[in-house]
């Protein structure tokens, strides 16, 4: 408790065993980076073991495209919180103590600290570019068009669909960019059903074949992780991929679907 009074300035009284460090106290990117840092430093804790992911996201502040991505949703139905009591536990044993279930693998990811580095950059969420559509009209100008949707404007407005991948009258839109030189290994995307209705799609290439991250709601019919079976780094990849998880999301739309016309 002193070292987070002393790092983050929290009020002692705030702080109980069951205390949260990021939902409760804020506490996460570099902040809590340093944190666990002072504990190696001060108590010869090996932090080695921790799944950094599991638990924060980048340097505290919020960034409203965090909204759009199906795998920020992923990421906070899937977060393991860190308390107070595991940091105690941690220096007692002098090492990580806490076991980690079998679960889909966030898409967040960082490097655990593991005492003082001599690093000059701060640890942050690796970024991947997004593909923009340049195309789609903003209700303010000065904002890009998925942050100032015009009225009526269905989700996703202002990414681009890939025409290349329709099949069967489905096609991908992608959020992010897939022409990259280095095929990446997930990324954000949605599928635009023959109906016109929408829903978002979280893809990773080591994640479990398919499964719901957010439920349907009035603007798309959820937001599911999906399992593409190689890395994307063309169109090519694109259609390969969309094309082996398009029975699966095909299903979950008629199911819904039958069970709104029942």
């Amino acid at each position: 408790m002193a070292v987070l009074h002393e790092l983050h300035g929290d009020d002692p009284s705030r702080v109980t065993p069951s205390t949260d460090l990021l939902a409760d106290l804020g506490i996460d990117g570099n902040d809590a980076v340093e944190i666990f840092e002072s504990l190696a430093d001060r108590f010869g804790v090996d932090f080695s073991d921790i799944r950094w992911d599991r638990h924060f996201g980048p340097e505290a502040g919020f960034n409203p495209l965090a909204l759009l991505l199906p795998s920020w949703w992923r990421w906070q139905r899937e977060r393991i919180p860190v308390r107070v009591r595991d940091l105690a536990h941690a220096v007692v044993a002098k090492r990580w103590t806490m076991t980690y279930p079998d679960a889909p693998p966030s898409s967040i990811r960082h490097e655990p600290p593991t005492g003082r580095s001599d690093r000059e950059e701060p640890l942050v969420r690796k970024s991947r570019p997004i593909r923009l559509d340049t195309d789609a009209v903003s209700d303010d100008p000065s904002q890009p068009a998925f942050l100032s949707r015009p009225p009526g404007a269905p989700a996703y407005h202002g990414f681009p669909l890939v025409h290349e991948t329709t099949t069967d009258g489905w096609t991908y839109g992608a959020i992010s960019e897939y022409e990259c030189d280095e095929p990446q290994s997930e990324g954000d995307g949605f599928v635009v059903a023959p109906d016109g209705s929408r829903a978002g799609i979280a893809w990773a290439t080591d994640t479990p074949e398919f499964y719901e991250i957010l439920p349907p709601d009035g603007e798309r019919w959820g937001v599911y992780g999906v399992c593409f079976p190689r890395s994307v780094g063309s169109v090519d990849d694109l259609v390969f991929n969309f094309r082996h998880v398009l029975p699966r999301l095909k299903e979950r739309h008629d199911t819904l679907r039958q069970g709104r016309d029942g």
